[in-house]
């Protein structure tokens, strides 16, 4: 099939940086199977920081979180988007910002100011 190729490819992610490539592939998830979207998930995962930082790749991972990942998927994608250290720690405990600025308080300024950084570029 012609759609999976395009889909198991790891392009997929520089694809989601140009404006209509993206429009495109956002276009594309509700039409494709299940497999092919866990593919672009799994893609997106150890990126989200970067993907949200990019204009037209944060409306992608919009998609994805929104509408998308289940509820451990999402919870993957706000750990890493918070701290990407996090994730090396393996902790999941840990499901939104305010348990984990709560667990580890001497990580709270790095924190923050990731979060900030991802905000004042989506703002922009």
């Amino acid at each position: 099939m012609r759609t999976s190729s395009y889909f198991d490819s790891a392009d997929i992610i520089e694809h989601s940086k140009n404006k209509y490539a993206c429009h495109t592939l956002v276009k594309l998830l509700p039409f494709v199977g299940k497999e092919e979207r866990r593919v672009v998930l799994n893609h997106a995962f150890k990126n989200i920081g970067k993907l949200l930082r990019h204009k037209y790749s944060a409306r992608l991972i919009e998609s994805l979180y929104a509408t998308y990942a289940n509820k451990q998927d999402r919870v993957n994608m706000l750990r890493e988007c918070f701290a990407p250290d996090f994730q090396l720690l393996g902790d999941v405990t840990c499901s939104n910002l305010d348990e984990l600025l709560t667990k580890y308080p001497d990580k709270r300024e790095r924190v923050l100011d990731r979060v900030k950084a991802i905000l004042d570029k989506a703002i922009k």
